[in-house]
């Protein structure tokens, strides 16, 4: 048979959440126990410190993030972006797509082709030819947001190469 000293034991693990940007959350199993719930009454300079302990934390987090863990980001992201711009390249609704496009994937071939430099690349022409595959990221860049912009949208134009030519009426 199940206590309510075995259950609470049990849950205490499950129950207790984690509190990643250092605001204290309040945990409540209602259903386990009747004892009141105490709340502590927080100063809004107390709340304010929280929040600023919180934001803090997250900058920190960003800006110790490696180069390989923002690689993996662009990989998640065009996972998603990929399949949502062509379901929806006719329409309105892929222009914000498109646009992440444009940004995610210079990004992600900026720093996959660096990669490639400094493992096949010899030293002496490492650096001339990073200096160059910056100056194709640009490009890259200014392309993509043209072909944003002004075009169909990167995602109507991937579609059209699939698409069979008109013919020209004679």
């Amino acid at each position: 048979m199940l206590t309510k000293s075995f259950i609470r034991s049990s849950l205490k693990g499950a129950v207790r959440s984690s509190s990643f940007f250092g605001l204290s959350p309040v945990t409540r199993v209602a259903a386990f126990h009747s004892s009141p719930v105490s709340r502590s009454t927080s100063s809004p300079d107390e709340i304010s410190a929280q929040l600023n302990n919180a934001s803090r934390r997250l900058v920190n987090y960003w800006n110790k993030a490696s180069i390989e863990q923002i690689y993996h980001l662009t990989h998640v992201g065009m996972a998603g972006l990929i399949p949502a711009g062509l379901l929806l390249s006719p329409s309105f609704l892929a222009v914000p797509v498109d646009l992440a496009l444009g940004a995610v994937l210079p990004v992600h071939m900026h720093i996959g082709l660096t990669n490639v430099i400094l493992d096949y690349v010899p030293k002496q022409f490492q650096g001339s030819a990073v200096l160059a595959l910056y100056v194709l990221t640009t490009l890259t860049v200014l392309g993509l947001l043209k072909i944003n912009l002004c075009g169909a949208g990167i995602s109507e134009s991937v579609k059209s190469l699939w698409r069979s030519p008109k013919k020209s009426q004679q």
